[in-house]
């Protein structure tokens, strides 16, 4: 596994993948989006953010690349899997170092939306 934090918590929150039924040691994964969570003024395009999310609308969810090293974010995550087909994952991204990062959702995508997705993200890493 490697020693990147990135990687090992998502092979951490993913377990098992539920596609290969595996541990995700030869899954990849690409950061797809993020916006800062947990802020009034933000309520509204968090909830655009999570619309976009539960409808697969994953080019216009890369538009969100908000991010503020002092406040708490949503970042979502897709995980490829070698079998074919992918998670996309929505993970709060804690500010507070002690306070647990949390999965507020995951999307399964078929091999061919998978495909689609997958082409448009660059820097995939290894978990």
């Amino acid at each position: 596994m490697s020693e990147n934090a990135t990687s090992q918590l998502l092979a951490r929150i993913v377990g098992k993948c539920p596609i290969c039924k595996l541990p995700p040691r030869r899954h990849a994964w690409s950061q797809l989006a993020s916006t800062i969570c947990g802020d009034p003024s933000f309520q509204e395009s968090l909830a655009n953010f999570f619309q976009l999310f539960r409808t697969h609308e994953w080019m216009r969810l890369r538009a969100y690349q908000g991010f503020d090293p002092m406040r708490d974010a949503v970042v979502v995550y897709a995980v490829r899997c070698p079998d074919g087909g992918a998670l996309v994952l929505a993970v709060r991204s804690n500010f507070d170092l002690y306070a647990p990062d949390e999965l507020y959702g995951c999307e399964i995508i078929d091999a061919k939306a998978s495909d689609a997705l997958c082409t448009q993200l660059e820097n995939w890493e290894d978990i």
